[in-house]
């Protein structure tokens, strides 16, 4: 509880943060998305889905500084619901589509704004099994399959 506390006053352990950081960029490495349950632990015994949620609340209450915002934004973790998120993560790549007539970008390809559009592109063609209809045929549209 006490942990909790801090994090809405804007006091999140830099060491705690950036474990987590780590353990959410192995995740994605693994998963699609950012859909974490709040229970989630990792194998070293991190408690990956408490962080996230933790992370979202000092988001929403501006408790990080201008460098770990913009981290955690690259990846696409903000205080928005994870439907939003994704929602958020397909507009840019929509847009991408729009300017270039495709979404054909390397993994490693960051927006203007930092944003790594093109990790999550590859997330979602490695994972579209799991992906929603919905989110199938909204990837269709921009020729991913």
């Amino acid at each position: 509880m006490e942990k909790n506390n801090r994090i809405l006053y804007g006091e999140m352990p830099r060491a705690y943060f950036n474990h987590g950081y780590a353990q959410i960029m192995m995740h994605l490495t693994n998963h699609p998305d950012l859909d974490i349950p709040e229970d989630k632990v990792m194998p070293d015994g991190f408690p990956l889905g408490r962080w996230l949620k933790e992370v979202r609340t000092g988001l929403q209450n501006h408790a990080f500084d201008e460098k770990q915002t913009a981290r955690l934004e690259t990846l696409g973790i903000s205080y928005e619901e994870k439907e939003q998120t994704w929602e958020s993560m397909y507009r840019m790549a929509l847009e991408y589509f729009t300017r270039n007539g495709n979404v054909c970008m390397r993994p490693g390809y960051c927006t203007e704004d930092g944003v790594m559009l093109g990790a999550w592109l590859d997330r979602q063609r490695r994972y579209y099994m799991d992906l929603s209809e919905e989110q199938k045929e909204k990837l269709g549209v921009l020729g991913v399959e």
